[in-house]
């Protein structure tokens, strides 16, 4: 019964989403926790962009083009503390286990770090992300 219960509220809140993002262009999800979910999705994009590359800036070359991509991505991947976290220390709960002011200021700054160049990257090459 309980199982049932929540199969039928994950079903509801799915079609509230749906429904929200037709209309309003984003959901409640979106509203909550803009930062994680805007890292979710601005590197699934340029994940993508890299994959089904149709073109590139003539100023660079493809391969240019494609390494800036990864970089971007790379950069916002990094600007979430819990990838992060495990990038520095081997994971997120190694990281909370031996938990310092150092260690912490130092996920601070590189989080930080990334978050910065993945937003110059994204400023430069803003107008050169379509399909």
């Amino acid at each position: 019964m309980r199982k049932l219960f929540w199969k039928l509220r994950d079903a509801y809140h799915s079609v509230r989403y749906a429904i929200q993002r037709v209309y309003q262009g984003y959901d409640d999800r979106d509203m909550f926790e803009f930062y994680p979910n805007f890292l979710k999705r601005i590197t699934k994009i340029l994940k993508s962009y890299k994959k089904n590359n149709i073109g590139y800036p003539g100023n660079i070359t493809e391969e240019d083009w494609g390494d800036i991509l990864q970089e971007m991505n790379d950069c916002f991947k990094n600007a979430d503390e819990f990838i992060a976290a495990n990038e520095l220390f081997g994971g997120y709960k190694l990281f909370i286990k031996k938990w310092s002011i150092e260690k912490q200021k130092q996920l601070n700054e590189f989080v930080e770090k990334n978050k910065n160049r993945g937003f110059d990257l994204l400023k430069e090459h803003f107008f050169h992300l379509w399909y």
